[in-house]
């Protein structure tokens, strides 16, 4: 597996969003954080792969046995099938690598992975049923919950187990995001 970083520079160039990385940076020291920026300046482009990177040199999240910092990955849920592949895709090819290498997805009835992902897209139903059956995530550095103003009954229930989960795992990191919500 590459532990080269993702290349965040060059991934966000023209995007607006790659302003408030440093900001989301230094938040996320915390261990978890809400973004709230406009649809298209670049949240679900950058948030992840600069996630990945700050996992993986100890910048973010507690020390903890179950995240290793070089084998945990970063789940990013997305409402839908189509936005989880499109997403992956996109990534991908910023990246220069082919879906399913370092950037893949997992959708119902299809995965796009290897053990070299480090950034995977979901839907909140295939995290729901990975919670059921390893209920402390092992392998998993970071969640991120994409469009989580886009309420159902999978994504509430997800927030209020990751909720609880984190109290259990101080080293996972959560990032909620979101073009519409509050933060």
């Amino acid at each position: 597996m590459s532990a080269a970083p993702f290349d965040v520079r060059r991934i966000g160039r023209g995007l607006p969003f790659a302003e408030s990385v440093p900001a989301l940076q230094e938040a996320l020291r915390g261990g978890a954080a809400v973004v709230q920026a406009p649809p298209g300046t670049g949240k679900t482009t950058l948030v992840p792969p600069m996630v990945s990177n700050a996992v993986r040199e100890n910048l973010v999240g507690a020390s903890g046995a179950d995240a290793d910092p070089v084998t945990g990955r970063v789940v990013v849920v997305q409402p839908r099938r189509v936005a989880a592949r499109a997403a992956a895709r996109r990534l991908a090819a910023l990246t220069v690598t082919e879906p399913g290498g370092v950037v893949g997805w997992s959708v119902r009835g299809e995965r796009r992975t290897s053990k070299a992902t480090r950034v995977e897209f979901v839907t909140p139903g295939i995290l729901l049923r990975r919670l059921l059956q390893n209920p402390e995530l092992a392998g998993t550095a970071a969640v991120v919950l994409d469009e989580v103003h886009e309420r159902g009954v999978e994504s509430d229930l997800l927030v209020g187990m990751l909720a609880e989960l984190r109290q259990l795992r101080e080293d996972l990191v959560l990032v909620a995001m979101s073009a519409t919500v509050e933060a």
